[in-house]
């Protein structure tokens, strides 16, 4: 082999290996996040006492919503041990029930799945904020005629 087809051979390996490398910085890399979100309500992360809120949860590829959404199974969570979860049957939302009596002023929600890439995903808090319920008063009067 002469030395210009060595050299040409050399030049190629130099150049398959930058080829490669390129590749390697091109290849796309999906990272999964969630988010969780109040639906349905003028005062967003706002809840009386004694009522639900909805939430849904959603998939993000690269900060995005996945379109279309995976079919996942999420798990909902709350900081509060008396708000009960119902979640929705395919589990994309989740009503939270505040009992009447609950004397927190917040809680925390939030959401956990298991990507389509098999990592946890789990969405960052949601600080809901609970105003306190009313207690129903009934008045009464009387009249009495006198003389």
């Amino acid at each position: 082999m002469s030395h210009f087809e060595q050299e040409v051979l050399r030049l190629l390996r130099e150049d398959h290996r930058k080829i490669e490398r390129i590749e390697h910085l091109l290849e796309i890399r999906v990272v999964y996040t969630a988010v969780l979100a109040q639906e349905g309500t003028m005062a967003i992360g706002n809840i009386n006492a004694g009522s639900t809120g909805t939430f849904a949860a959603t998939l993000l590829e690269n900060g995005v919503a996945a379109v279309p959404q995976p079919t996942l199974v999420w798990t909902y969570s709350c900081s509060d041990p008396t708000v009960t979860i119902a979640p929705s049957a395919d589990t994309t939302s989740a009503v939270y029930s505040v009992p009447s009596n609950d004397a927190g002023t917040s809680f925390q929600a939030a959401a956990s799945t298991i990507a389509p890439d098999g990592s946890t995903v789990t969405t960052p808090p949601l600080t809901v904020t609970l105003t306190p319920g009313t207690t129903s008063v009934v008045f009464s009067a009387s009249i009495a005629q006198t003389a």
